[in-house]
Parts: C-alpha cells; structure tokens; sequence
C-alpha cells in the first residue's frame, strides 16, 4: 500500500518531441507556464514568443512579468494511449523548481483528471483511458528545493 503523504502531482511530457521533467500538474493554476530556462533548452526560436500584457501574481502576492507566450505540441501518455495537443504557455523568467505548471487550460483541453491520491493524470484517447504517473521521487526533490529557496531568499 502506497504512503499517502500529500506530494504534489509531478509527471513527465513530451514538449516539442522532448522529455519534460519535473512537471507540475497544479488545478488552481490559471495559466500554463514554462520556465525560462526549460524553454532555452528547447531551442524554439524566440520568433515563436509572443508579447502579451499581462502580469502574473504568484502565491505571496508577487508580480511577475511574463517575457511572452508561446505554442507548443505537448503529448500526455504512452503509445498507444497518448494524447497530443497545441498548449499556450506563458514564458516566465523566475526561479523554480519546476520546468513546467500545467493549469486549468491544458487540464481543460485535454479533458484531464488530476488525482493526488492516485498520483495520475487521467485524460481520454481515442485508444481508451491515457495515463500520465506522477514521480513522487521527483516530487519531493523539488519540493525540497522549494524550500531550500525560501529558506536562501530569508536569509
């Protein structure tokens, strides 16, 4: 019997034909959001960002000012239950543990159900029920490096 002790839900994708790690899959996300860093190492030509006038307020009432938005193809799942879609997501130049937060607006388009309890991501294919597991090894690593973070910027 598994551990039940609250870790996030932390997949991996498959963004513009690479393996994304350290995703988190976060309901109350109104946005999807890739991290600067994780978009540099996509070499997607910055041609592809978009500038939008929006800001961004994060947890402590922060505002962050997005570099652009940008679409890319993000696949969910293994063959042959695997689901890919064209995902808006904002650019954001911020320290994070996380590479990508998918939001209501992938969860939405891609008709997905995020379980906590279970670790999943469920979503339908036109092959039956497609899964996504989440990695509570990575979970913790990069809850822990939120800490470690927090803790740093107190200091």
């Amino acid at each position: 019997m598994r551990n039940h002790n609250n870790d996030a839900l932390v997949i991996s994708v498959t963004l513009s034909n690479f393996l994304g790690k350290k995703v988190l899959v976060d309901s109350g996300s109104s946005t999807d959001i890739i991290f600067y860093n994780a978009y540099v190492q996509l070499g997607v030509d910055n041609a592809q960002l978009w500038k939008v006038n929006t800001f961004l307020t994060g947890f402590s009432g922060e505002m962050i000012e997005p570099l652009g938005e940008v679409t890319l193809p993000l696949s969910l799942g293994s063959y042959p239950k695997r689901s890919t879609k064209m995902v808006k997501f904002l650019v954001v130049k911020a320290p994070s543990a996380y590479n990508i937060i998918l939001g209501r607006p992938s969860l939405n388009l891609f008709r997905a159900i995020a379980t906590t309890f279970h670790m999943k991501l469920k979503f339908p294919t036109s092959d039956g029920v497609g899964e996504a597991v989440g990695d509570e090894r990575m979970a913790r690593e990069c809850y822990a490096n939120t800490l470690k973070r927090s803790r740093e910027r107190l200091g």
